[in-house]
C-alpha cells in the first residue's frame, strides 16, 4: 500500500482508458517516464519511492528524547524515562541503553486481564 503522499501518483490499471491501451498494443509505442510517479532512476534502474516524507515531523523530534550517554538511561535523569517512555532511535543515548523496548513487555498478565473484564 503505498503512502500517503505516494498515493496519488499510482495508477490503478482498471482506470486505465482504452484509448492507453490500443496505444500500448503498437510495436514502438512512446510511454511517458515513470518518474514522478513513484518511481525514480538509481543507477539505471527503476526503484519504487516509498515516501518523501521524514519518518516524523520536525516538532516531534523535539518533544522526548535523551542524550544519556554515561548513565545509559538506568536512572530517573533520562528525560524518556522520566517521562515514562522506552528510548527510541532518536535518542543519543549509548547502544548499552538500558531503557530499550523489550519483548516481555508486550506479554500480559491473564489474570490482571480477567480482573479488568469483570
Amino acid at each position: 500500500v503505498p503512502t500517503k503522499d505516494r498515493h496519488q501518483n499510482c495508477q490503478n490499471p482498471q482506470m486505465v482508458p482504452l484509448r492507453k491501451i490500443k496505444l500500448s498494443l503498437r510495436a514502438n509505442p512512446v510511454l511517458p517516464s515513470p518518474e514522478g510517479y513513484g518511481w525514480q532512476d538509481e543507477d539505471g534502474k527503476w526503484v519504487p519511492v516509498m515516501t518523501n516524507l521524514p519518518p516524523v515531523p520536525e516538532a516531534i523530534k523535539q518533544l522526548v528524547r535523551c542524550k544519556c550517554a554515561k548513565s545509559r538511561c538506568s536512572n530517573n535523569r533520562c528525560q524518556c524515562q522520566k517521562a515514562g517512555l522506552v528510548c527510541t532511535d532518536l535518542c543519543l543515548c549509548s547502544e548499552d541503553c538500558q531503557n530499550e523496548y523489550a519483548e516481555s513487555d508486550d506479554e500480559y498478565d491473564e489474570d490482571e486481564v480477567e480482573q479488568e473484564i469483570s
